[in-house]
Formats: structure tokens, C-alpha cells, sequence
């Protein structure tokens, strides 16, 4: 929009205000400020920090997250030790245990929280069906690796990632806030990673 066109009529053939309206205009235009804003801070794609943690207060979701994650680690079955319940996995099927879970206080990068508040929008406009969460996975892990939801048909449903996820990814799919879950319904995660 043109300054010409919020000029009153009464007003626009004068050439002394429109001369100081014009050099106004050309010294402070918004053009640059206006793209900077949409690119930094409105559009949710290339927003940087400052634009997220916006955003993140706009859905109602911090940066920071607990996560809990057990993952099944390698072992030998005959050494199962009741503190490590899932330790009895063979070679190229899990990691080695490292004498502590994987558990804490996650603070999310740019990208993780980028996903994170995008998740946090689906999740408030979802009806948690099956079809529904497979594309709030897809959305979410874009680019990742394959990922998708399975229904044991008893109350429970699967996360299965054929790829390795990040904590930040598990925190993600854990937060009760976020991930799109039927009610009464428990999840659980499975990471199926193929050899190629």
C-alpha cells in the first residue's frame, strides 16, 4: 500500500505534504522491517529463537521437557539383573548399557522446538485416529526416517521409529501434551532399525 491512499482527499494535491509524507516514507519505510518480521519471528518455518519461544508461549508449550526413556540394551539373558529390566538384547539389536537410563531435563534446540510447537498445534486440532496420528508422525519427523502408529487393538498403541531418535524426538512423543493419544490408551515406543 502506497501512502497516497491514506492521504485525505482535501489533502492530496498539496505538494508540501505530500513531499514530507514521501521523504517520511522513504526514510522509514516498512518493507524490510516487515519481511524481517515475517521471516524471523511470524512465519513458523524460518523463525529463529526469539520468533519460537513466541510461538511456544502462543500454544502453551516451554522449551524445556522431562524425558524418561529405557531402551532394551545388549546382554546376555542368563545375566538379566532386575535394575536393568531390558538387558538381554544380542549383537546389532540394541546398545550397550551404560550404568544409567536415559532420563532428565531436555532443553530443546531451534529444530526440535520448531517441531515440537508444530506438534502442539496439530495436537489441538486432531481427533487422535490412527489415520490422524501416522500424518502428525509424518509431519513431524519429515526428512528423519520412517516413522508411523500401530494399534495392538487392547488399549495400547505403538510408536515405531525405523530410525534411531534423538532424546529430544523421545521427549517429544512422551510428552502427554503433545502427542495426539485416544483416552485411556497407553503408548509405547519401538525402534526397529533394519541393517541395510
Amino acid at each position: 500500500m502506497t501512502y497516497e491512499k491514506t492521504v485525505q482527499v482535501q489533502y492530496a494535491a498539496s505538494p508540501g505534504i505530500n513531499g514530507i509524507i514521501e521523504s517520511f516514507e522513504a526514510a522509514e519505510g516498512l518493507d524490510e522491517f516487515t519481511e524481517e518480521f515475517f521471516t524471523r519471528v511470524w512465519n513458523i518455518d524460518t523463525c529463529e529463537t526469539f520468533g519460537l519461544d513466541i510461538w511456544g508461549k502462543i500454544v502453551g508449550i516451554s522449551r524445556t521437557m522431562r524425558v524418561d526413556y529405557e531402551p532394551d540394551y545388549f546382554g546376555f539373558r542368563e545375566a538379566r539383573n532386575p535394575t536393568t529390566p531390558n538387558y538381554s538384547m544380542p549383537f546389532n539389536q540394541a546398545p550397550f548399557y551404560r550404568g544409567e537410563p536415559l532420563s532428565g531435563v531436555v532443553r530443546l534446540e531451534n529444530e526440535p522446538y520448531r517441531r515440537l510447537i508444530k506438534a502442539k498445534a496439530f495436537t489441538n486440532i486432531t481427533d487422535a485416529t490412527i489415520p490422524e496420528i501416522n500424518r502428525f508422525l509424518t509431519m513431524l519427523f519429515d526428512g528423519l526416517g520412517k516413522v508411523y502408529c500401530t494399534s495392538g487393538r487392547d488399549m495400547t498403541m505403538s510408536i515405531v521409529f525405523e530410525f534411531v531418535p534423538s532424546l529430544s524426538d523421545v521427549a517429544i512423543i512422551q510428552n502427554p501434551d503433545v502427542m495426539p493419544v485416544p483416552s485411556g490408551v497407553s503408548v509405547s515406543i519401538i525402534i526397529d532399525v533394519q541393517e541395510q
